[in-house]
């Protein structure tokens, strides 16, 4: 009867421990978000001392997306001066005061995200490996935010690398690769939609773009197509977390014994 009375009360507190946290994971994700661009020029325009095109909405726009973070990481490819978007987002956020941002020299991985707050993807130059879709993901679920920039089906990107990415987050978004407004844009007025990330950015600056499928539109293109999105991260199921943490074992091995 001891036994089983310790028993009982060890299950007890390893459940009340694996709420907690569920409840800390609830709280620490329940912000947690992936934008989706269809053009990295975004990117490309929010330094000001780096091209003429800089328009100060896309500075707000992103340092909005970093929020109450201080940590952020750029990753991405090498193909159409893709390079020069990485850098000047890097710059930027490392503009910021209390701020730290870094370029990316390797793959992405859980070791290359500790820390990190907000991770920025612009173009990868090929698929995303399944160990790298797996950090990305224990990245998001963990409270880590995403932004993926794509671009227009015109200059022969393969937008494939993000949406299959995209799939394994359960964003619900895609990129559809059509291409939208040739040229240099500006989004304003009733282009940009009411939203946290878009709050202080009454003009964006973008190039040709593709449109957007799912999440919550952010902004639109001169036609009303979506052009940038946002989905809240999936959190993690209770049942997840539950069996990461061995109680359904317990309950099941409980069950029995009764």
């Amino acid at each position: 009867m001891h036994t089983k009375n310790l028993q009982a009360t060890a299950f007890r507190r390893r459940a009340l421990f694996a709420l907690s946290v569920l409840v800390a994971c609830a709280v620490s994700s329940a912000d947690a978000f992936v934008i989706l661009s269809g053009d990295s020029n975004l990117a490309r325009l929010a330094l000001d001392t780096d091209d003429a095109l800089f328009d100060p909405g896309n500075a707000q726009f992103f340092t909005n997306a970093l929020g109450t973070g201080v940590t952020a990481a750029v990753a991405g490819g090498i193909a159409l001066d893709n390079t020069t978007a990485m850098t000047n987002l890097n710059e930027h956020y490392n503009s910021l005061p209390g701020v730290t941002s870094s370029i990316l020299a390797g793959p992405i991985s859980d070791a290359s995200l500790v820390g990190v707050d907000l991770l920025v993807n612009s173009l990868p130059d090929a698929a995303y490996s399944a160990a790298e879709i797996d950090a990305m993901v224990d990245f998001a679920t963990s409270g880590g935010d995403i932004i993926f920039l794509g671009e227009h089906s015109g200059v022969g990107y393969d937008n494939s690398f993000i949406n299959t990415a995209l799939t394994a987050l359960n964003t619900g978004m895609s990129i559809l690769s059509t291409s939208l407004d040739a040229g240099n844009n500006t989004a304003s007025g009733l282009q940009i939609a009411t939203h946290a990330l878009t709050t202080g950015v009454t003009s964006l600056g973008y190039g040709g773009v593709s449109e957007i499928s799912g999440g919550q539109t952010l902004f639109f293109a001169t036609g009303g197509q979506p052009i940038v999105a946002v989905a809240d991260t999936p959190e993690p199921t209770t049942a997840a977390l539950l069996l990461a943490l061995g109680v359904t074992g317990l309950a099941t091995r409980r069950r029995r014994a009764a």
